[in-house]
């Protein structure tokens, strides 16, 4: 409290500079004036300090929160690969079916999906669709670590070509139409019925992709129709029943990681040492940390007030293409409660305006150690190489603008 009454009075009397570099260390101060018991004001001071940046892997991260699920398969030199598989739950969009006397014959099951996005290298990938032997609990909160056991043999596949979009119908065996029609009128009385017949299915990549390619896609939750499509043998008309999201039911997807041969794997087997690059990945994989150490002690042995403060981390190079966004934040909290910064695509940075983040940190008297996430990690798959402390040529740096009194 005596730093925010004092520095109000003296916001016009002295304002200093400090850039904050991750691999020098010097101070240097100047006088500009004296105050009324003829003290003098310090102004124009560059404190730096030493600075520590590295990755490590994400916490689980819940993955049936968002309205999408993600499938495919991509492996970059940075991160190593990472393989995304959906899972879900349907219920009929007609409980008042009922099977005709005569019985009926299948003639096509079509799952469609509807693709939102994808991101990765552009190139053919193929998947392939299984029935789960346990449905989606609609009650239970699903994690990017958690799956549910498949039947071994796949009742469809398809292929995705670049960066397809829109919707893709998938042709699945007419046999598992069949067997969800001959178990009866009973299934269809309700939703939760009908999940103990048909459990769910699961979308799978079986392409994997090699160094620096692949592609991840992104599907709408709510946007996955199972359409049995059959002729009813007492009046001969062509018919179908299909089966999409309810409220009583989920989906959420699963991702595998491996690290192994890739840039990242060092930091994640030995983290709090400096680094010439850091890495960040979405779909709750890997996080980068941002340490400041000393700021804590500078700021208790004088009298500031940020008034600015900006962290700048430039990108590296990769051939995949980097988040639009990314945020600093407290470890405890989620990605979306902290500061966000937009990438800048002319200068290759992320610029994070963090005087409220560094100022309610040190007032507390805590030191100043954040992560740095994608937006919504659960939501994007994106991934990013950054230059850490140890870069030679263009290390990340922090700049505050302060008042000292």
């Amino acid at each position: 409290m005596k730093r925010m009454i004092h520095s109000v009075s003296m916001l016009l009397c002295g304002t200093s500079l400090l850039i904050c570099l991750f691999h020098s260390c010097k101070k240097e101060n100047d006088s500009i004036g004296l105050n009324n018991d003829g003290a003098s004001l310090q102004s124009a001071s560059t404190d730096t300090f030493k600075l520590v940046t590295y990755s490590k892997k994400s916490k689980n991260t819940p993955s049936n929160s968002g309205t999408s699920v993600f499938i495919g398969h991509y492996q970059s030199a940075e991160l190593g690969t990472l393989k995304a598989s959906a899972f879900t739950s349907l219920s009929p969009t007609d409980l008042n079916f009922r099977l005709p006397a005569a019985g009926v014959k299948v003639n096509s099951v079509i799952l469609s999906i509807r693709i939102m996005e994808a991101y990765g290298i552009e190139g053919s990938q193929e998947f392939q669709v299984y029935q789960t032997t346990s449905p989606v609990n609609n009650d239970q909160t699903y994690f990017t670590t958690d799956s549910l056991v498949t039947v071994n043999d796949p009742i469809g596949s398809f292929a995705l070509e670049n960066k397809d979009s829109g919707y893709v119908n998938i042709d699945i065996n007419t046999a598992f139409g069949e067997e969800i029609i001959a178990a009866g009128d009973v299934i269809y009385t309700t939703s939760e019925i009908f999940s103990e017949v048909f459990k769910g299915l699961s979308i799978q990549p079986i392409t994997l992709a090699s160094q620096d390619s692949g592609c991840v896609y992104a599907i709408d939750a709510d946007d996955l129709v199972l359409s049995i499509n059959y002729e009813d043998l007492t009046s001969s008309i062509q018919r179908s029943i299909s089966f999409a999201p309810s409220a009583n039911t989920k989906s959420f997807y699963h991702t595998s990681l491996n690290h192994v041969s890739a840039k990242v794997e060092p930091q994640l087997n030995s983290q709090g040492s400096g680094n010439e690059l850091f890495f960040i990945q979405g779909l709750g994989s890997v996080k980068g940390v941002v340490e400041i150490g000393g700021l804590l002690t500078w700021f208790q042995n004088g009298n500031f007030l940020i008034n600015k403060a900006a962290i700048t981390i430039p990108v590296g190079g990769s051939d995949f293409s980097v988040p639009t966004s990314l945020t600093i934040h407290n470890p405890s909290d989620d990605s979306s409660e902290g500061v966000q910064a937009i990438f800048n695509a002319e200068d290759s940075s992320y610029v994070f305006n963090v005087e409220s983040l560094l100022s309610a940190k040190l007032i507390k008297g805590e030191e100043a150690s954040f992560e740095l996430s994608v937006l919504n990690t659960f939501a994007h798959p994106e991934q990013a190489e950054l230059h850490g402390n140890e870069h030679i040529s263009r290390p990340a740096e922090l700049i505050i603008h302060y008042t000292e009194y």
